[in-house]
Parts: C-alpha cells; sequence; structure tokens
C-alpha cells in the first residue's frame, strides 16, 4: 500500500492548484446570479434564524428542526456561516459553493492518490468530478449545500480510512467515524458508506484476503450504527413534512419500474449529459419493455461486476459504488415528487469516475501504443464535459430561466409550470395566472395549486374565480389551513358572514393557537351578533392588548349593552387603527345610549 511522501506532496500541488483554478474558471458566472425561489427560500433568503448567522438559538435550531423535511444540522451551520460572512449576497453564497465543489474535487485526487499511488488516473478522476454536467445543480443551487458538505466529509472519511488501514489502531477508527458522523449530519445519503468503506476493502486496499469479511464487517458495525440512526431520524423528519409518498400516490409497483429506468438513465446521462433540469416529472406510466430492459441493463452490470472483480477489479469497484450509492435515492421510498434528479449523482459519480479512470491507466500501462489514444479520449471528453457545463450555468442565472429550461427539456411539467408561473405574476399577472392553470390541468392534485390560484386571483380582483379555487382547495386537501383562512376571508369580503364563520372555524381546529384566525373568527360572528357567545374570546385576546382586539371588545360590550364599559376600549381602538371611522361612529352611539340610560328615571 502507498505511503504518503514528501515528494508526492510536492508533485500533488500543482494538481490541486490546476483543479481549483479550472473549476472557479469554469463556475465564475455563478457570482452574478440570484437565488432561485425554489428551496433557496426555506434555505437561505426567507429564513430569519440562518440569516442572523451562527448564534447559539440558530445552533440549537440546527439541531432540532426538521425544516426543509431534512435533519441535517451541519447543512444548516454551513449556511449561516455563510450568512455570517456574506449577509444575505446571492454571488457570495454561489463562490462559497464553488469552494466547496472545487474542495471536494481536490480531495477526490488527494484520497485517490494516498491510496493507490497513482497519479494519471486519481487526477483524471478529480478533473471529471469537478467538470461533469450533472453537478451543476449541485454548486448553482443554494438550496444544495447539503450535497457538498456530505461530500466533503466523505471524502474526508475515505482518507481517514486509508489512513486507518495502514497504520490500525481505534483512535483512526475513532476519526473515521466522527468523519461520517459529520456527513450524515450535513446529508443522510451517506447511509450507505459503511457498504462502500466494504467495496474499498476489496480494491484498492486489499483488506478482504488478509483479515476476512467477517472481521471487515465487524469492525464497521458502529458505522452502520451511526447510518441506522440517521436513517430513521431521515423518516420521521421526512413523514413529518409529508415529503413521503404514500403508496396511493406512488405504487411499488411504479416505484421499483421508476427506479430501473431512472438507474439507467443515470448512466446514459453520465456518458451524453443532454436533458439536464431541476425536476424530471414522475411519468404518469412507464412501457413494460422500458422497465423490463432497464432491469436486464442493472443485472448485467451487476453480474459483470462480480465477474470482473479479479481481472478489472476497477470497473467492479465503479459498478459497486455506482449502485450501493444511488440506491438510498432511487425512488423505493419515494420522497418527493420527481423521477429522478441530477444532484443525486453527486456521490455515485465518483465510483463510475475511478472505475473507468483505473482502467484506462492500466491499459495506458499495458498497452503503450494506446497511451495517446487514451489521453486524446480524455481530453476530449473533459472539455466536452466542461463545455456543457459552461453552457448549464446560464440556466441557473435566476428563477425564470431555471423553470423554462426544465419546461424546454421535459414533457408536461406541471411542478415546474406552476414555479414559472408563480414567478411570472409579479411583472404579467395574467400570464401567471395562466400558466398556474396550465399545471392544474396536468395535475390537479398539486399540494398549493388551487390555494395559490385563488391568491392570485384574488389579487386580480375576482373573488368568485378565486372563490372556486379555495373551495377546490379545502376539497382536496382539507387539512391545508391557508386555503381555509383564505375562503373565509373570501366569504368575509362577499357578505356570506355564515360561511365565514364555518371556514374560520375550520382554519383555527387545525391550528389552534393561531391568534389571527380567533381574531377573525371573533369578528365574523360579532357581524351575526353573538356578543354573549364571544364575550370570553373578546376579552382574552383584549387582555393582550391588540387594538383590534379591543376595538372587538369594545364592539361586544356595545352589543350587549355595557355602553359605560364599550366607551374607554372603542376610543383607545380608535387612535391606533388606521381606518377607524366605524369605531368613532359606534362610539358616538355608546355615548349617546349611556347618557339616554342615565337620564332614564330610577
Amino acid at each position: 500500500m502507498p505511503r504518503r511522501t514528501m515528494s508526492g506532496s510536492m508533485r500533488s500541488a500543482p494538481v490541486l492548484i490546476a483543479i481549483a483554478t479550472v473549476t472557479f474558471a469554469v463556475y465564475a458566472r455563478v457570482g452574478g446570479h440570484a437565488f432561485v425561489n425554489f428551496d433557496s427560500n426555506v434555505y437561505v433568503y426567507e429564513n430569519p434564524i440562518v440569516q442572523r448567522g451562527i448564534t447559539l438559538d440558530g445552533i440549537a435550531w440546527a439541531f432540532t428542526t426538521f425544516t426543509a423535511a431534512n435533519w441535517h444540522p451541519i447543512t444548516w451551520l454551513s449556511i449561516m456561516l455563510d450568512c455570517q460572512l456574506f449577509g444575505s449576497d446571492p454571488g457570495a453564497h454561489h463562490l462559497s459553493s464553488v469552494a466547496y465543489h472545487a474542495l471536494n474535487a481536490g480531495l477526490v485526487f488527494v484520497w485517490l492518490r494516498r491510496t493507490t499511488g497513482r497519479c494519471w488516473p486519481a487526477t483524471v478522476c478529480a478533473f471529471w468530478f469537478a467538470l461533469h454536467p450533472q453537478h451543476v445543480e449541485n454548486v448553482a443551487w443554494a438550496a444544495q449545500r447539503k450535497d457538498l458538505v456530505s461530500t466533503t466529509f466523505l471524502l474526508l472519511t475515505c482518507i481517514a480510512y486509508t489512513r486507518y488501514a495502514q497504520h490500525g489502531s481505534r483512535r483512526r477508527m475513532a476519526l473515521v467515524a466522527t468523519y461520517l458522523a459529520l456527513g450524515l449530519m450535513a446529508k443522510p445519503m451517506l447511509v450507505s458508506v459503511p457498504i462502500l468503506l466494504l467495496a474499498l476493502d476489496v480494491w484498492p486496499l486489499a483488506r478482504l484476503t488478509e483479515f476476512g469479511g467477517r472481521r471487515l464487517v465487524v469492525e464497521k458495525l458502529p458505522l452502520f450504527g451511526l447510518a441506522a440512526a440517521t436513517g430513521v431520524m431521515t423518516l420521521v423528519a421526512q413523514s413529518s413534512q409529508g415529503a413521503v409518498g404514500d403508496l396511493a400516490s406512488f405504487g411499488l409497483g411504479m416505484r421499483l419500474a421508476n427506479a430501473s429506468v431512472a438507474t439507467v438513465g443515470y448512466l446514459l446521462q453520465t456518458i451524453w449529459p443532454a436533458g439536464l433540469c431541476v425536476f424530471h416529472p414522475y411519468p404518469e406510466s412507464i412501457p413494460a419493455w422500458k422497465w423490463c430492459g432497464s432491469v436486464a441493463v442493472i443485472m448485467a452490470l451487476a453480474y459483470w461486476a462480480w465477474r470482473a472483480r479479479r481481472n478489472a477489479p476497477s470497473l467492479a469497484f465503479g459498478a459497486t459504488w455506482f449502485l450501493v450509492s444511488i440506491l438510498p435515492v432511487i425512488g423505493i421510498v419515494q420522497v418527493g415528487r420527481q423521477a429522478m434528479a441530477d444532484r443525486y449523482m453527486y456521490l455515485p459519480h465518483i465510483g463510475l469516475f475511478v472505475g473507468v479512470a483505473f482502467a484506462l491507466a492500466t491499459r495506458r500501462t499495458q498497452h503503450p501504443r494506446a497511451r495517446s489514444w487514451i489521453d486524446v479520449g480524455v481530453t476530449l471528453t473533459t472539455l466536452a464535459w466542461a463545455s456543457v457545463t459552461f453552457a448549464q450555468i446560464d440556466s441557473w442565472r435566476d428563477s425564470g430561466s431555471l423553470y423554462r429550461r426544465a419546461i424546454d427539456v421535459t414533457e408536461r411539467n406541471a411542478p415546474m409550470t406552476f414555479n414559472l408561473g408563480i414567478t411570472a405574476f409579479s411583472s404579467d399577472p395574467e400570464r401567471g395566472v395562466e400558466l398556474v392553470q396550465q399545471a392544474l390541468r396536468w395535475d390537479p392534485d398539486h399540494p398549493l395549486g388551487h390555494y395559490t390560484l385563488g391568491v392570485m386571483l384574488n389579487a386580480l380582483g375576482r373573488a368568485d374565480e378565486a372563490r372556486a379555487a379555495f373551495l377546490e382547495a379545502t376539497r382536496r386537501w382539507p387539512r391545508q389551513f391557508d386555503a381555509w383562512a383564505n375562503l373565509a376571508a373570501n366569504h368575509f369580503a362577499a357578505g356570506d358572514l355564515e360561511a365565514a364563520e364555518r371556514a374560520f372555524a375550520r382554519a383555527l381546529e387545525l391550528r389552534p393557537g393561531d391568534r389571527q384566525t380567533r381574531t377573525n373568527l371573533v369578528a365574523t360572528r360579532l357581524r351575526l351578533g353573538r356578543f354573549a357567545e364571544i364575550l370570553a374570546d373578546c376579552e382574552e385576546l383584549a387582555a393582550h392588548g391588540d387594538a383590534q382586539d379591543r376595538a372587538n371588545l369594545g364592539h361586544c360590550l356595545f352589543g350587549l349593552g355595557r355602553f359605560s364599559e364599550a366607551i374607554p376600549l372603542l376610543e383607545s381602538a380608535a387612535r391606533d387603527l388606521p381606518d377607524a371611522d366605524y369605531l368613532r361612529d359606534l362610539t358616538r352611539q355608546a355615548r349617546e345610549r349611556a347618557g339616554e340610560r342615565a337620564g332614564e328615571p330610577r
């Protein structure tokens, strides 16, 4: 097993500098890009806790929140650090991601160089990793910081594991476990790492023949424990946010068929990266020939990897790494509504690149006449991928560009059409409404579709159409609080107080602690004249001192004939509320009636 030397480190420096320079040169334009409003708002610019930077409260939140349907505290801390350093500047955040990506490419080189002692294939792997077009999504999308940070810790885990294999000790295995734990807390996709380390034991570390499989598995039991705990935490997080699709939405047969087709699709896009976009919609159906053919390809790949384990161990390693690392995100447990995602190849690509690059390196050594052809082929492949990457980066310059790209290269992409409609609404409201309506024709069950359409129509003054949209939202998603609250407000504005009361009451059932909804329900019942019924609610709300709640209590007391008690509340609320003519009129009436009552004979 190769050992690190000073001369080896000196030879590595120019390669590392070249990797960083080329990576920044290709990705430099992201420094002028905006945040896209697809998850980046949740992760960065609309997240007040993250925006404050590194704070004690923020650290506690990072380790306890399931925001974004994930438990990944290290990712949150990474983004908080960017906010601490750069504020909300999107360009700086994106360039920080480029730095992580360049670091990861450099770590790929360092790991392979130290593990195998071979510079040429390690260099090829690093440049392919840095420049492959499928990685644009991981780098240019602020919400995918988790991929970058988790891969940093994955590669540190692999480097530490190489040292453990060379100089086995509990301290070195503890370092392996520490890096893996940090990586799992950045993204749970690393649950497959213990198995990947077993693959490393076979090649290139060649520990299997020396120690036997049983010992190699036993020494990794703590790592399997970390992976299992993270897997459970992730399922809890995603289920709590409704991110895991049930069998009614995505049948098991459909999931298996899509998983096989997606696996082959990832391989094809690795070779020929066409049709890349941020969201590949789930197909309505998959022809039998397509998924059967895909299953056959996967089985052939697995069989070939097994047969090649002695004569071409790097290829066997690459196939194993790919199949194992893609498994957590292949969709057997369906998370989200996508059929596949370019970003999911960030980790699996490492194995594929290692397998091919080291096989080519062996051929260069064994067949010197083929060396120049191999070098030319590798160079042209790298340049071709770099050029596609450079072009693909442009689709990430803003939200509109991102969604238009997805719509252009896919069919019936309802989620991206919906998102483009939201983006377009601010500049062209009618066009925004048309796009959202089109998305709903393709996917009537979009979780926020009908509610969002209602909000848009309401803003355009099309109240009747908005009411129909809100009603449809509550029918399809009966536990959607915002749909009920907006439906209630629409009924209230239209003067249908009975319907408004029912809708506000339902909204309050869904979110009992929502103060504004409770206030609105009280206001509706005031209009209905149910003064005695709501007096206790009015008194409790007014105790907090809010002007509208004081106005409601004053109105309630007026309705109950307690004019003297109502007057100071109405006067106080009238001073604090901007549109208070009705309160002043009510105060005047209360004074008159209080005076009349005072003048009555006793």
